[in-house]
């Protein structure tokens, strides 16, 4: 049976393209089967490497945890000693006023020449000084004893005295020299960026550590569209100016008033909005627990945290030009590598604490507790763990703190301004 040439030819054309179909239909397949195997990797990888890093920086806060309830404890021994020795002090102070008392009825009844009068017979007489010379030897007596106890008392005062001062010569030391499991806390803590979620002393903290070389930082308080507060967090992930930016973390920005203004200095974006509070009230309140201070980041990208008046002399009341952001709020929470002096280890003040430190001129941290913690702990977290030699309290009870991974429900509250991290 013949075939013509030319239908071969033909049969073999059409074999040719179907194969070439199957074969570019098998590799767009794949591709695509690989690109959504490497975007779920992907995802998987970015999980695992924060369960990674947290669990690593986990382990090493959970020891200095440790190391911290050594101090505690010499802190409470330190206590009990100041209490024995306010005690004993106290003893010895009655126990010489008594020994006075005393001193001055022998004085007196040495004094007193009752017998000389003519009015008392001799008999009696002889009975008055016998009576009066055995009161004055009871009363002799009592002054030794007295003076025997209060000299005991000194010997315990100067004992406690000399163990208190070795408490805290240790307490001292344990704090001034970095342990070596505070040094390697520190060491890890440094390397760490972007969200990270962990308990510090029984209290879960989330951070978010921003690295200005990729993140920006910027606040917010109106819509520029509406001309009205954002409010919630919500309200500005869906605002047009985070419209088309990857959102790395939203907190609250600070106090406000009850029309929800910022409380004290805020400038957005060069702007001005709220002026200076250099008010020193005597009254109870956060803001003015002084000192209070600034969080700000400047015309060039730099990040400070500067104490109310040192922003005042530095930058006056309303120049504003040099400032890109800011915003006031009270206390602060570390003073040029110090904890603030009114905090106290130990306090039962717990409250949900938020706030801002500074690592450097290129890391920014931003630390909200999800449990109540005292003022002592929060800030000793932001000097001890990251180094940050100035921190400052944001708000308390109402904060919160949108992270897309570990908290991206996290999407409400009723704020004044509000601060965004986000990617450049």
């Amino acid at each position: 049976m013949k075939i013509n040439i030319n239908i071969l030819r033909l049969l073999s054309i059409i074999f040719t393209i179907l194969s070439i179909s199957l074969l570019g239909y098998s590799c767009i397949s794949n591709t695509s089967h690989n690109k959504d195997n490497l975007q779920v990797t992907t995802l998987v990888s970015v999980e695992d490497s924060l369960k990674l890093q947290t669990n690593a920086f986990q382990k090493l806060v959970f020891k200095y945890s440790v190391k911290l309830k050594v101090i505690d404890s010499i802190e409470l021994i330190i206590f009990n000693l100041v209490e024995d020795t306010t005690d004993i002090k106290e003893e010895i102070t009655s126990l010489k006023t008594q020994l006075l008392s005393k001193k001055r009825k022998i004085n007196s009844l040495k004094q007193n020449t009752i017998c000389d009068t003519i009015l008392i017979p001799p008999d009696s007489c002889v009975a008055i000084v016998k009576i009066k010379a055995d009161t004055i030897n009871n009363l002799i007596a009592d002054t030794i004893i007295f003076d025997g106890n209060i000299n005991l008392l000194k010997d315990s005062l100067k004992t406690i005295i000399n163990k208190l001062i070795h408490e805290k010569k240790q307490r001292n030391s344990s704090e001034k020299e970095p342990s070596k499991e505070l040094k390697e806390l520190q060491n890890y803590a440094l390397g760490l960026k972007g969200e990270v979620d962990v308990l510090f002393r029984g209290v879960r903290f989330n951070l978010f550590i921003a690295d200005l070389d990729s993140n920006d930082i910027s606040l917010h308080l109106m819509d520029p569209l509406t001309k009205k507060n954002y409010f919630s967090i919500n309200a500005l992930l869906q605002s047009q100016i985070l419209k088309d930016k990857e959102t790395l973390m939203i907190t609250n920005a600070g106090m406000y008033m009850p029309n929800f203004q910022p409380e004290g200095l805020y400038i957005e974006n060069y702007k001005l909005i709220t002026p200076i509070d250099t008010a020193s009230p005597n009254i109870v309140a956060n803001f003015y627990l002084m000192p209070n201070g600034v969080f700000l980041i400047d015309s060039l990208g730099f990040p400070s945290i500067l104490e109310t008046k040192s922003y005042v002399k530095k930058f006056g009341l309303s120049n504003s030009a040099q400032i890109k952001y800011a915003t006031q709020s009270g206390p602060l929470l570390v003073i040029n590598d110090s904890i603030h002096p009114k905090f106290i280890r130990g306090s039962q003040n717990l409250k949900i604490r938020s706030g801002v430190g500074i690592i450097n001129d290129k890391k920014i941290i931003f630390i909200i507790t999800l449990d109540e913690v005292n003022f002592y702990d929060f800030a000793t977290f932001f000097n001890k763990v990251f180094l940050c030699k100035d921190a400052l309290f944001l708000d308390g009870a109402i904060s919160k703190m949108y992270l897309p991974t570990i908290n991206p429900n996290e999407k409400g509250g009723k704020f004044g301004a509000l601060i965004s991290t986000t990617k450049k």
